[in-house]
């Protein structure tokens, strides 16, 4: 409304002014002719543009550009994470520490015995550390944090959920602030590989390379130790294979190993790099000189090096840290070696060293693995742990968060946390004693003597941190790689906006008669408004028309008297009163005559001029135009407010329904920048133009008649001027439309690189990789400001051609009086024509401007309208007679016959020929292969995807029903827990169907009451404010409310500690025993007592059976995954399948009693 009325002011402001000034004027005695009204009219139109027009728009961007500073402000006053700073040895000065390798023992006799006397040098060093996430927080994150990890040790943490495990691993890397204490890295480059992969969208290898050259030999050995080599032979194009956001593509396994490749694959920063140059020997060192050292050697070893017969191998090297250590740093031999520059300096003076092992030119100084084998099977596990843990990072600083204790065996030393404090610290063997560490491996049912036996992932980060960034390219492509292929473009249109999108547009607005409606508002207003200005030319000519009647009445009886005394005077005075006396024609001219002969109060009284009626009816001219203008005004502006609420929600409506494609094929920063620009747009821009747009072509429409009546010679003029527009609108909207699309689509990538590079950025700092991600900001932003400059430079140069052709105009029309005056042009009509054609040259160039920024902003409205003809999924509502009972499903009862899924038209099925049934009750293990279609499976289920086969529900398909009927059905328990930005009880039961009482059970029988406050208490976006265990107890417990009969477990203990693995079991166990149950998990005791266990390879079923019938055949897949976890683990494992089906045999009815061969239909 307000928008509305302000609006309409730029219409009538000036024609009320206008009139209240000449009422005024004539009110007070004064004389009104038409170079007086019409000077008004021109005066009154400028003081509108700078006070109407302009000065509000001036107060509102400075109100919008202070908000925007004063946010700015704000971001930019908030705390930043510590910088690490170049390492300085606390016990030398800078310039005296170095680090020094060589490749013998010999040396050591070399050192003085002041060794022990001085402390050794560590590489992690936290002594009394505290922090916390919040500021006023009551109770610090972690408390007293006190452990040293010397350099090249393999310290393993550990510690039940929340206890502040991956708040560490945050601390290390300068994410968590520290409230007290201190925390030294010694100049270390830290590795991070987070527990949730940060994936972005390119390809996998620029995943993996992250920006760094592609060496080919080292990328090789990353892969064989990650586990990677089969998963690329599988993929279509191999590591060229495109990601989509958040890795949508892969696996979870896969997503998992890429981005412990990625942190594998690190090599040392340039920091490093000038610590590693400071390399000396105690007697003689060679350093390299390139920009990062591959070789380093004695004089001996350079002929070994050279040698065809001897190799040395970086694997072969120490490491010697020499403190206070004083070099001759002068080059006295310089040779080649390898085809590598080395330089051989001498070393004066050492005290204290510390030699390991280390591959120099290969590793960083700290690997912070947040439980790289989440997500990952057996085998794929324990290659993970040998090759690449133990193996390809051996000798390098190591800290590996995990439950899993059994990997621990392997460490230097293990840490374990409770409630943010270290509780145990100490070697394996030495925790191993304490009850605490028996209590954690009591709900751990993999043995102690396998180094690398398990696989299951069982951290996640508190703080959210996965999301997708757009496409990062890797520094230096291999000349053996073919072209990466390219993110799917976004949908652009071309050539002119179409005009089903303006129709739309306003159908969405309203019916036939609201649009009937407001065109006729908008011209009956126009007409009204013109009539007032015509009737102002006519009250003006009708005030020249009395004078000139009064004035030839005044000369004519001054005539008449002199003739009367011509006769009676001599030709002397006739004379004198010929010149005294002024002309008809003089007075005619200037409608005035000496004070003498004449006055205007005389004239006007011979004349008896009223101008009352003319002043009334220009009153209910002005009154019609206040009123009409404002009605046209916020008539149109709702009509576009209704417009774009309708247009929003069918978009959110159809992004919501739209197919699982389109969000893997679309990053959040496109769909973001239809919801937030284009829909800003609409809502904002777009509204206000149009109606300037409409009103200024109303005004010049009416201008352009009014002149067309004072002069008709002028439509030739007329005509001419609107082609010319019309061809140069023309010419500009061809560029300006084109230009506007691009603008919109380059738009996009900024969004979506800014979205994932703040979701991923403890990945981006421990990569360092802050100023690579800075440059590709820089270039798309750089793209997109061309295409924003590009649009002004075009609005510019299309406002001055505009701004001509109207000054050339308006020059036509004066000069046109001039030209065709007869004598009988009357001077209202002269003031009305000039007049008004300087206001069009003041409105035509905003006008059209305005006009064809509508047609530019269209592209907004087209660009939502694609998103509101998005491929929907099938439809959510049953066809009539179709919907099951309410009470459906009744026993679950599940069969799929010949299944296959596609994720894409036309591309190879995902899962293949499956034919499956999972009878009421029967609890069923999907086991397999990273990659082998276990969540493929679930996504079928839900009808995620479109599928050929059939899916019975106790008898129902669910192809038939709506998708509210079955998925409402199906309770799920997800790997990543979804949790929103809202109150727990809105995220327990978001539709109010239970009790205050129903809900606290749930969280009873979770073991969470004592963990909430309140059913009120906020939750942080993503459930960061609670540790993994505790939203993966949450999505428990709102399955436990929901009730179903049908209950999906995606890897859902895959997240947790052992012993909220078993409380969810034993919660499932206790409270969903009725209930059909499908679990797809890697770790395998939660499938063990199941009564079916289907084993999944390349989308299809090779294995299916009771799990103790699957151990029997000792060539099985099953079988083979088991005796893989280890003697022990196996064991058990076999006791408790077993034991399971004695129990299943117990209760086989004995007319059932072959349900145990019909579990698949072949």
């Amino acid at each position: 409304m307000i928008k509305g009325f302000s609006t309409a002011l730029t219409v009538f402001t000036e024609r009320f002014i206008l009139f209240a000034a000449i009422v005024t004027f004539v009110a007070a005695g004064g004389f009104i002719r038409a170079e007086i009204a019409f000077s008004l009219v021109q005066y009154f139109n400028l003081m509108q543009l700078a006070c109407n027009i302009f000065f509000p728009l001036g107060l509102a961007f400075l109100a919008e550009a202070k908000v925007s500073v004063r946010r700015l402000e704000e971001f930019l006053a908030l705390d930043e994470i510590a910088v690490a700073k170049e390492w300085e040895v606390k016990y030398g000065s800078k310039n005296e520490s170095t680090a020094i390798i060589t490749n013998g023992t010999d040396q050591k006799k070399i050192l003085k015995s002041e060794e022990a006397e001085r402390p050794r040098p560590t590489g992690l060093v936290l002594c009394g550390l505290s922090a916390t996430w919040l500021r006023d927080a009551i109770v610090d994150t972690l408390r007293g944090i006190t452990f040293t990890v010397r350099p090249g040790e393999f310290v393993g943490v550990a510690g039940p959920v929340g206890a502040g495990k991956s708040s560490l691993l945050q601390v290390i890397l300068g994410e968590l602030p520290v409230s007290r204490g201190s925390m030294s890295l010694g100049g270390a480059r830290v590795a991070y590989a987070s527990q949730e992969p940060w994936l972005f969208v390119g390809t996998v290898r620029q995943n993996i390379l992250f920006g760094l050259p592609y060496d080919k030999q080292r990328y090789k050995k990353v892969i064989h130790a990650c586990a990677l080599v089969r998963d690329f032979e599988q993929l279509s194009s191999g590591d060229a294979t495109l990601v989509g956001e958040r890795g949508v593509s892969l696996s979870g396994g896969q997503r998992a190993r890429i981005g412990l490749a990625r942190a594998v694959y690190r090599e040392p920063d340039s920091a490093t790099r000038r610590t590693l140059r400071r390399v000396y020997h105690t007697i003689r060192v060679v350093a390299a000189t390139r920009g990062c050292l591959d070789l380093l050697a004695t004089l001996i070893d350079l002929s070994l090096l050279n040698s065809s017969v001897n190799s040395v191998t970086h694997s072969k090297w120490v490491v010697m840290i020499i403190y206070n250590a004083h070099v001759k740093r002068h080059v006295y031999k310089t040779k080649r070696c390898s085809q590598e520059r080395v330089i051989i300096m001498e070393c004066i003076e050492a005290d204290v060293f510390e030699k390991r092992k280390i591959g120099v030119a290969r590793t960083a100084d700290i690997y912070l693995l947040d439980d790289p084998l989440s997500a990952v099977d057996t085998h794929v596990g324990k290659h993970i742990m040998s090759e690449c843990v133990l193996g390809f990072l051996r000798g390098t600083t190591r800290l590996l968060v995990t439950h899993q204790l059994h990997h621990l065996k392997a460490s230097d030393s293990v840490i374990i946390l409770r409630n943010g404090e270290v509780e145990i610290q100490g070697s394996f063997d030495d925790v191993s004693r304490t009850p605490l560490f028996s209590e954690l491996l009591q709900e751990e049912e993999q043995p102690e003597t396998s180094p690398a036996a398990q696989f299951q992932r069982t951290r996640t980060l508190s703080v959210q941190s996965h999301t997708s960034m757009s496409t990062i390219h890797d520094g230096q492509k291999s000349n053996e790689a073919e072209e990466d292929p390219q993110e799917t473009d976004e949908l652009m249109a071309k050539g002119r906006v179409s005009g089903s999108v303006y129709l739309k547009y306003f159908r969405a607005g309203g019916g036939f008669c609201i649009l009937f409606s407001t065109i006729l508002s908008i011209v009956i207003a126009q007409v009204v408004t013109s009539i007032g200005d015509l009737w102002l030319t006519y009250w003006m000519n009708g005030v020249e028309n009395n004078i000139k009647n009064s004035q030839n009445t005044t000369i004519q009886a001054l005539r008449d008297d002199i003739n009367s005394t011509l006769s009676n005077i001599t030709s002397e005075l006739l004379n004198e009163i010929a010149n005294a006396t002024a002309t008809e024609s003089d007075l005619a001219a200037t409608g005035t005559t000496d004070n003498t002969l004449l006055d205007y109060q005389n004239i006007i009284d011979q004349g008896q001029f009223d101008h009352s009626l003319y002043i009334y009816v220009w009153a209910v001219f002005i009154v019609g135009c206040i009123i009409l203008t404002t009605w046209r005004s916020m008539l149109f502006l709702w009509v576009c407010m209704r417009s774009s609420i309708r247009l929003h929600n069918t978009m959110f409506g159809n992004v919501l329904h739209a197919t699982m494609r389109f969000f893997d094929t679309n990053p959040s920063g496109r769909i973001l920048n239809r919801f937030s620009k284009d829909m800003g747009i609409i809502d904002e821009v777009l509204p206000r133009m149009f109606l300037d747009s409409i009103q200024i072509f109303m005004v010049m429409l009416g201008i352009l008649v009014m002149v067309a009546i004072v002069n008709p010679y002028m439509l030739l003029t007329t005509v001419v001027c609107g082609v010319l527009m019309y061809l140069w609108t023309v010419v500009y909207l061809s560029t300006a439309q084109a230009i506007k699309r691009i603008e919109g689509v380059t738009r996009s990538p900024v969004f979506s690189h800014v979205s994932a590079s703040m979701a991923g950025l403890s990945t981006i700092r421990a990569c360092n990789a802050q100023s690579m991600l800075r440059q590709h900001f820089d270039e798309k932003q750089d793209v997109h400001t061309a295409a924003w400059y590009l649009t002004l430079v075009t609005n510019t140069a299309f406002s001055i051609w505009l701004s001509l052709i109207s000054a050339a105009y308006v020059l036509v029309v004066a000069y046109s009086f001039l030209l065709s005056d007869d004598g009988t042009t009357k001077s209202g009509n002269v003031g009305l024509a000039i007049s008004q054609g300087l206001i069009l040259v003041n409105m035509v160039q905003y006008g059209i401007k305005q006009a064809t920024e509508v047609i530019a902003q269209m592209t907004s409205v087209e660009r939502i309208m694609q998103f509101t003809e998005l491929p929907q999924e099938s439809p959510l509502e049953s066809p009539p007679g179709g919907a099951p009972p309410s009470s459906w499903p009744a026993r679950a009862r599940v069969v799929i016959k010949d299944l296959y899924l596609r994720y894409e038209e036309g591309s190879e099925p995902v899962l293949k020929n499956l034919n499956i049934v999972v009878e009421s009750g029967w609890k069923v293990g999907v086991v397999g292969r990273t990659g082998a279609g276990k969540s493929s499976l679930i996504s079928a289920l839900f009808r995620l995807a479109p599928i050929d086969g059939e899916i019975l529900i106790d008898d129902i398909e669910t192809g038939k029903i709506g998708l509210k009927d079955l998925r409402p059905k199906i309770s799920i328990i997800p790997q990543e827990p979804v949790l929103f930005s809202a109150s727990l009880r809105y995220n327990l039961d978001p539709f109010d169907k239970y009790t205050d009482s129903d809900i606290w059970k749930a969280l009873e029988q979770v073991e969470l009451r004592g963990a909430v406050s309140a059913l009120s208490a906020s939750v942080a976006t993503g459930g960061s404010n609670f540790s993994a265990g505790q939203r993966q107890l949450l999505c428990l417990a709102r399955a436990a409310l929901a009730r179903n009969r049908l209950l999906i477990l995606d890897e859902a203990t895959a997240n947790v500690d052992p012993n909220t693995d078993a409380l969810i079991q034993k919660s499932i166990r206790k409270h969903f025993a009725d209930c059909t149950v499908i679990t797809v998990a890697h770790r395998l005791h939660t499938v063990a007592d199941s009564d079916r266990v289907i084993v999944m390879e390349a989308g299809q079923i090779v294995e299916c059976g009771h799990p103790h019938e699957l151990l029997q055949k000792p060539q099985g897949i099953f079988s083979n995954m088991v005796n893989q976890l280890g003697p022990a683990a196996e064991q058990s494992l076999r006791e408790l399948a077993r034991e399971a089906y004695d129990k299943h045999i117990q209760y086989v009815d004995a007319d059932t009693g072959n349900e145990a061969n019909n579990y698949v239909v072949h």
